[in-house]
């Protein structure tokens, strides 16, 4: 199972426009917001069999953040190394799947009384 390609490009869009607005923001209170807004993503589409799209959403939305994050003055801010530098040091979380599509019952779910 798979993330609908229009869903993500829709909540690609809505990061993106998101990022526009807060990009004056202190950087910890966007790596802040920009948690919770991957988290929120990862727990409704980290499911096993998806990981090649939530992998890839991963990398164009940190390619959003670092692009907005250099439009906060008339010149660079940084180069993606040290931006990488900087998300690691705010700790920027890394997805990983989080549950399986198909749980597997175990004897003790069952009730032989």
């Amino acid at each position: 199972m798979e993330t609908n390609p229009k869903r993500m490009t829709k909540s690609l869009k809505a990061f993106s426009a998101w990022c526009k607005e807060n990009r004056n923001n202190r950087i910890r209170k966007i790596v802040d917001m920009v948690n919770r807004k991957l988290r929120g993503y990862f727990n409704y589409y980290a499911i096993q069999g998806n990981s090649i799209k939530i992998n890839k959403f991963y990398s164009i939305a940190t390619g959003i953040l670092y692009k907005w994050l250099n439009r906060r003055s008339q010149k660079k801010s940084f180069n993606f190394e040290e931006f990488n530098k900087k998300m690691k040091y705010y700790g920027l979380i890394k997805p990983r799947i989080l549950k399986s599509l198909y749980k597997q019952m175990s004897i003790e779910d069952y009730n032989f009384v």
